[in-house]
């Protein structure tokens, strides 16, 4: 039957593998157009393969086929939930809004269960509802249009005499683009899975470790020879040697996990993966309370204070506790042979190298040396045994131990006294280090040492990581003036950003076209080490689409749109904005709500639909109506929250900015829900169904904490869409735009004037240099036609890239390569290519891609 591996290849990469064998009759076509309606109706259809394997299926297996991929499609685009917002016939009803509130505040106040109702003066036409116990009036409230309490707005029991059923929608427009699905061998497509998670060049996003936990349990006893034989990236080495621990034996992991590894803290992350931390380990955030309230006046309580806001301060004197970051994690349970082969692990370390890098997490090796016990096998593994030690600060004989002077401080130490030649010795041991410092070393040095730091770039770029490679060959050439903004992404649990002014020195024009043409250099001749490619298409429109980057924020389920992204919007019908949240069973109260902002050019507010407005109006028009508040999303229902925006009357009324925000208002993080995800549907109406899956343009889960999300932003007057991803601190509870819409002004203005300045490399930018250094036949969508580009003989990958961003290649208005296996790097899935195809695909149509953004960094696209 169906495994959690096919489940994850439907859902990533719209692959179905077929676990039961073909039978001899082929089942009636009506069957057939039975599925296809169903998977229709959710945005998908077979491919001519696989609807002829399905035909061959027998009637028992097909059944079992068409139950697994319905429910796993239903699930990708949010179709698997009932919708059912407090205002059952939205986007009708809701003519009066200040009557509405007048209402349900006289109904809260005074309306007695043993009273005639106060607006009708009926008796006998009042019902209590359940558990909010508010009374409401058959007659006053129309219980056709209500899914929730009328009052309150809380999910109540819907079993109520007053709920009544909810009068037919009206049929809408719609013109869907179906999405195809492939067939594909499960081994094979697996394996394939895994290779590329292990080859990432950046760290996995939550979701894809989650893909790695399900591909490493499904591996079987020759799993060793399943592993490639390089792992760039140090957290993904402790994701994947984490999880075959869990399944494997400790000394056979370890062993082969030893030659991944470089540094003891490399075990230090296996161990976090394994317990299920993040092994960037990073400072767990934790709420004590200051028994004695002279502690907020002391450092830490008066530097909080100074940077908290008005409710944060509140919170903080009223339960008298301190916000602390410590050092350390839950560990799991390590039985003594998993103990001994981390410690043996440990041991095979040289012994100075393990005593400084233990200096450098010294707290967490501190905790877990009371797990470990390294004291019990000090005479098996003695250099362990004396690294706890010097942590502890205490020898095995009680003495107190030296201090180790660390990597870092003797780099700051070489910075501060301008010794060049001392840090750039350090920095080569340590590429990487070299790598993020550049553009400081070279700001910092004199123009006679710049020549001495391109010396040891030229010797140190090719052991640079692509990504870092590809960050640099962007951000370098805009050093050449002075940028509007800069921005910080500081390392945490979910995307948060801050600016500040770029008071940066210049560097010299010379010495940054000598770095892009050696950093262009190093990965032409990195990417000419793949596979050549004989056929390849790109569009130029991923001009303004970042790379994705501080993938471990990224929001999941958020298809294959990274940070930054700028997407064309039709101007045309409804924009309609979804939320959907569940509470685990027995869980408080949670109450998520979703709102749009407006803002002029200027970032000056015009205006809110939300809680508290649910209809927008802007010189007498509705630019925008809202579903209604639900303010609890009990198991197993939840809730839904639906807003509508009228495209071509906010742009013609002068609205140019509309932020999409999901506040955390009462209640757990949005973490710790059971289910939670918001969306953007582009639709022709507003009719029809409430929820169309088929117009659902991305949807993503809503992960993190307490606060104000930003998802995306829409730009009306130049129609597009930005993606930003970001988190705003917010509150505890209470959130919404009038507390958060100075914070939104700053934050999404700075956040798309930053991508726009061309700092972060683009997805042209990376298919521009594979199809440079690997490709035959390179063809360019440019608008309605395309560009044919083909390698001369003997040209070079340099003179070939050259030629490629110069243009005049062949114009063409037909795609040259239809049905036949390309590479591509595309905006659109529309192209009509062979299964054997490798694409990464932004915006999913019949083609929703097999390769990821991720996967084109890692040299994955062979």
């Amino acid at each position: 039957m169906f495994s959690a591996v096919h489940r994850l290849l439907l859902e990533r990469h719209s692959i179905l593998c077929l676990p039961f064998p073909a039978s001899e009759q082929a089942q009636p076509a009506a069957w057939l157009q039975a599925l296809d309606l169903e998977w229709a109706a959710l945005g998908f259809v077979a491919n001519a393969a696989l609807r002829a394997r399905l035909a061959r299926l027998s009637a028992e297996d097909l059944r079992a086929t068409q139950e697994f991929v319905s429910a796993r499609l239903a699930w990708i685009t949010g179709a698997a939930q009932r919708h059912r917002p407090l205002f059952q016939n939205f986007p009708h009803g809701l003519e009066n809004p200040d009557a509405m509130w007048t209402q349900r505040f006289l109904s809260h106040f005074f309306q007695d269960p043993d009273q005639p109702c106060l607006f009708c003066c009926r008796h006998g036409s009042t019902h209590v509802l359940s558990p909010c116990r508010h009374v409401v009036c058959g007659h006053c409230y129309d219980g056709r249009e209500y899914a929730g309490c009328p009052v309150c707005g809380a999910r109540v029991d819907t079993e109520s005499a007053f709920f009544q059923p909810p009068a037919a929608r009206p049929p809408g427009q719609a013109r869907p683009i179906l999405k195809l699905i492939y067939p594909g061998e499960l081994q094979d497509e697996a394996q394939d899975m895994f290779l590329r998670l292990c080859a990432r060049t950046q760290v996995m996003t939550p979701l894809d470790v989650e893909d790695l936990q399900i591909l490493s349990q499904s591996l079987g006893e020759d799993w060793a020879s399943r592993l490639p034989p390089a792992i760039p990236v140090r957290e993904n080495v402790a994701h994947v040697f984490g999880a075959l621990l869990k399944k494997f034996p400790p000394q056979e992991v370890l062993t082969q996990a030893r030659s991944y590894q470089v540094s003891v803290t490399d075990i230090l992350r296996l161990i976090a993966a394994y317990c299920g931390a993040d092994p960037a380990l990073m400072p767990q955030l934790q709420w004590r309370r200051i028994n004695d309230p002279r502690g907020l006046e002391g450092e830490h309580g008066r530097s909080f204070l100074r940077r908290s806001n008005d409710y944060l301060r509140s919170y903080v004197q009223r339960n008298k506790v301190l916000p602390y970051r410590i050092q350390r994690f839950h560990v799991a349970k390590m039985g003594r042979p998993l103990r001994r082969a981390l410690l043996a692990a440990l041991e095979s370390f040289p012994a100075q190298a393990m005593l400084e890098d233990m200096q450098r997490q010294r707290s967490l090796w501190v905790w877990l040396g009371e797990f470990l016990h390294p004291h019990e096998y000090a005479a098996r593994y003695p250099n362990t045994a004396q690294g706890f030690a010097s942590v502890r600060r205490r020898s095995p004989q009680g003495a107190r131990a030296p201090k180790v002077r660390s990597w870092a401080s003797r780099v700051e130490q070489a910075r501060a006294q301008a010794d060049l030649a001392q840090l750039l010795h350090l920095l080569r041991q340590r590429p990487g280090e070299f790598g993020r410092r550049l553009d400081h070393i070279l700001r910092s040095a004199a123009p006679p040492q710049q020549e001495q730091i391109m010396q040891a770039c030229q010797e140190l770029l090719p052991a640079l990581p692509t990504p870092m490679l590809l960050t640099l060959l962007a951000h370098l050439p805009a050093r050449s003036h002075t940028q509007a903004l800069r921005l910080y992404w500081p390392k945490g649990g979910q995307a948060r950003c801050f600016s500040a002014p770029d008071q940066r020195a210049l560097l010299p024009l010379p010495i940054l076209q000598r770095m892009q043409s050696m950093l262009e250099t190093c990965l032409l001749q990195r990417m000419a080490g793949a596979a050549p490619i004989q056929h390849m298409v790109l569009d130029r429109s991923l001009e303004q689409i970042a790379t994705p980057f501080n993938q471990r924020t990224a929001a999941r389920d958020a298809w294959q749109l990274p940070r930054g992204a700028s997407l064309s919007l039709p101007m045309q019908g409804v924009l309609r904005l979804f939320l959907y949240w569940r509470q685990h069973q027995g869980q408080e109260r949670a109450d998520l709500d979703l709102s749009v902002a407006f803002y002029d050019s200027d970032w000056q507010y015009q205006g809110v639909c939300s809680y508290y407005d649910m209809v927008c109006v802007l010189q007498g028009r509705r630019i925008a109506h809202s579903a209604g508040d639900l303010t609890s999303a009990p198991w197993p229902q939840g809730a839904s929250e639906f807003v509508d925006v009228n495209l071509p009357l906010a742009y013609a009324l002068g609205v140019r900015y509309a932020v999409m925000v999901v506040n955390n208002y009462a209640g757990p993080p949005f973490e710790a829900l059971e289910s939670a995800y918001a969306g953007v549907m582009l639709r022709q109406d507003a009719d029809g169904e409430l929820f169309d899956p088929r117009s659902v343009a991305t949807r993503f889960a809503l992960s993190g904490g307490n606060g104000v999300f930003l998802p995306v932003v829409f730009d009306f007057f130049e129609a597009r869409m930005h993606w930003l991803d970001v988190h705003a601190q917010g509150q505890f509870s209470m959130n919404n735009v009038e507390n958060s819409k100075d914070s939104i002004a700053k934050i999404c203005p700075d956040m798309m004037r930053y991508f726009a300045l061309g700092v972060r490399p683009t997805m042209w930018q990376i298919g521009l240099l594979h199809a440079a250094a690997r490709a035959q036949h390179v063809c360019v969508r440019e608008g309605l036609g395309m560009r044919l580009y083909q390698r001369a003989e003997g040209e070079d990958a340099a003179s070939f890239l050259q030629r490629l961003r110069a243009g005049g290649g062949e114009w063409r208005s037909d795609f040259p390569f239809a049905g036949q296996a390309v590479h591509g790097v595309l905006d659109h899935g529309d192209l009509n290519l062979a299964p054997q195809s490798k694409v990464w695909v932004m915006r999913p149509q019949t083609l929703v891609g097999n390769m990821t953004a991720a996967d084109c960094l890692s040299m994955s696209l062979l």
